[in-house]
């Protein structure tokens, strides 16, 4: 479907996190890709960015001279209506007008292609699989749902030997795919505004199961044939003996013909844990040393609003897509499992009409398991209301005493406001947003109590920063777990523990953050916030990462002075 010719693509709802990652595969190809959207976000700036040309408005009216010739093909998301004006009109036209998923199983043809299929986990399985890949330095393409932390790009591309994609069952497009090997990782009744029921909804994977040509991997206890995977049962891959650490888990490991002992996954939830055997199975059915992708699970960046976790003042905020009473039940698990004594919030934003019909009482219970419950409207996506469907339905069946019906522009008011100490934002509408503009605020405000802290010259900056970095490339230790956890020390010893004024502690701390990477710690300061808080999801600092942590202090000792004796404590 992509040839080497100069072919003109025009995808209609380019914005779509499936859409965008072909709209970048067929721009990196070397095609012109233009697109449309209903609004601006910030996928569609980036792909601006990157080059594409994006317009927001529906008219054929809007559609450039060239995009009105019949040789520019069409790749439309399974969300646009048949109505849509611009659709209407390059159908006439002639135009190859075709659907994102048909589109899909075009690109993966003559490659080995490794489907993820499954009610809920695809996203994190799949990027899991991605990142086994990427780590063991195979020739492969990604077109993955969902973004790595601080990630701006959802298309992995190394080669073209396999392709791994998400075999997504809305609109039964999953049907188009003929995967070499595929996973499911669960199925559980969704989307019955497409199939009715549930025996028709299972139905799709089993026929979904019966186009993989090599290798079926399904979770324990599905009823479809394959070989197996699961924690504690009788799988084909097999977690057991799971400890619980402060970074994720660590478990032993059984696989079809070998056992392996102490492996360390570094995300938090049991689900998450599934999903990684998941992605482990499909990686060595394909033939990748196991050793090495359990090596990867160590680095795992973790995906974007999947458990991610924030600090803010003295709560904890996990960020999740969770919409389905499942995938929220998983979360609730997690939270009662790493914060059992502390008390919990869910703020809710439903995503659907359709689901929140299909699912009103399963919502209910769910979501009355939590010690607080905030309610938002339903995020309607794709849809037009629904009679008689609407959140303040939901809200009324719930049976709380603590539960509060807001707007989406209250949510920094209950963080505030609540006596919860962990919060949990979950939906697949635009609550994700609100949690960007929360970030983004309390980080400028952060930034400009740092410049008015930070009394060190550039020069003495530059000079740490230098000697500071080739200290840790001198340990060769694993720089991003070490400089996390060198942060723990300064902020918890220091500050804290040895009561270090605050303009102190940001100078260095500067110098610090100026040499750690991102994708592992957000810090959120909020404008009014005495402290810094951040998330910290790390071990004790061990013997060797301590010695290096020293010298670093000595460094900085040996620059400043007396400016900095008070560090001398610790030594």
């Amino acid at each position: 479907m992509i040839t080497k010719q100069k072919n003109i693509f025009y995808f209609i709802g380019i914005g779509g996190v499936g859409m965008s990652a072909l709209a970048r595969l067929c721009l990196k190809e070397g095609c012109e890709v233009y697109g449309y959207d209903k609004t601006s976000s910030d996928i569609t700036e980036q792909l601006i960015k990157n080059g594409i040309k994006i317009i927001f408005d529906d008219s054929v009216k809007a559609l450039q001279n060239l995009l009105l010739s019949t040789n520019v093909q069409i790749v439309y998301s399974a969300a646009i209506p048949d109505f849509h004006p611009q659709l209407v009109f390059l159908k006439k036209q002639g135009n190859n007008v075709i659907k994102r998923a048909e589109f899909l199983a075009k690109v993966c043809i003559n490659k080995k292609t490794l489907a993820v299929a499954g009610t809920h986990g695809k996203t994190t399985t799949s990027s899991i699989l991605t990142h086994i890949f990427s780590k063991t330095n195979q020739s492969f393409i990604s077109v993955m749902g969902g973004f790595f932390n601080n990630d701006s790009s959802n298309l992995i591309q190394t080669g073209s030997e396999s392709i791994i994609v998400e075999a997504d069952e809305y609109d039964r497009s999953f049907l188009h795919l003929n995967p070499t090997i595929a996973c499911i990782t669960s199925v559980e009744a969704d989307h019955l505004d497409i199939y009715e029921s549930e025996d028709i909804f299972l139905e799709a994977f089993v026929q979904f199961s019966k186009k993989v040509s090599n290798e079926l991997i399904v979770a324990y206890g599905l009823p479809i044939s394959g070989l197996t995977y699961g924690i504690e049962v009788a799988a084909d891959y097999k977690a057991f003996n799971l400890k619980i650490t402060e970074k994720g888990y660590r478990f032993d490991l059984t696989t079809p013909n070998r056992e392996f002992k102490d492996i360390f996954f570094n995300q938090m939830g049991i689900h998450n844990v599934s999903n990684a055997l998941g992605a482990l199975a499909m990686a060595d059915q394909a033939g990748i040393d196991i050793n090495k992708s359990l090596l990867a699970l160590e680095s795992f960046p973790g995906v974007y609003r999947r458990m991610n976790l924030y600090r803010w003042r003295d709560i904890v905020i996990i960020d999740d897509y969770a919409h389905h009473p499942s995938e929220i039940d998983s979360v609730f698990k997690t939270i009662k499992t790493f914060y059992p004594k502390q008390k919990n919030c869910v703020v809710f934003q439903p995503h659907l009409f359709s689901r929140t019909r299909d699912f009103m009482n399963d919502f209910k219970t769910t979501l009355s398991k939590f010690d607080e419950v905030i309610l938002m409207d339903i995020y309607p996506a794709r849809e037009e209301p629904i009679k008689g469907v609407n959140a303040k339905i939901l809200f009324d069946g719930i049976s709380h005493t603590k539960k509060e019906y807001i707007e989406k522009n209250q949510i920094k008011k209950i963080l505030k406001s609540s006596n919860a100490d962990v919060f949990a934002l979950l939906g697949a509408g635009d609550i994700g947003e609100e949690i960007k503009k929360l970030i983004s605020a309390t980080r400028a405000a952060s930034t400009k109590k740092i410049n008015r802290g930070n009394r060190l010259k550039q020069s003495e900056l530059d000079s740490v920063n230098g000697k500071i970095w080739n200290e840790f490339k001198n340990q060769n230790l694993n720089s991003v777990e070490f400089k996390i956890n060198l942060e723990n020390m300064f902020f918890q010893h220091f500050q804290k523990k040895y009561d270090i004024e605050s303009k102190d502690f940001i100078s260095i701390f500067k110098i610090i953050s100026d040499c750690l990477p991102r994708q592992r710690i957000i810090q959120i300061n909020d404008e009014d916030a005495s402290s810094h808080d951040r998330v910290l999801m790390t071990d004790k600092l061990n013997e060797s990462e301590i010695n290096a942590a020293k010298k670093i202090f000595n460094i900085l000792v040996s620059e400043n002075g007396n400016k900095m004796k008070a560090f001398n404590k610790l030594m």
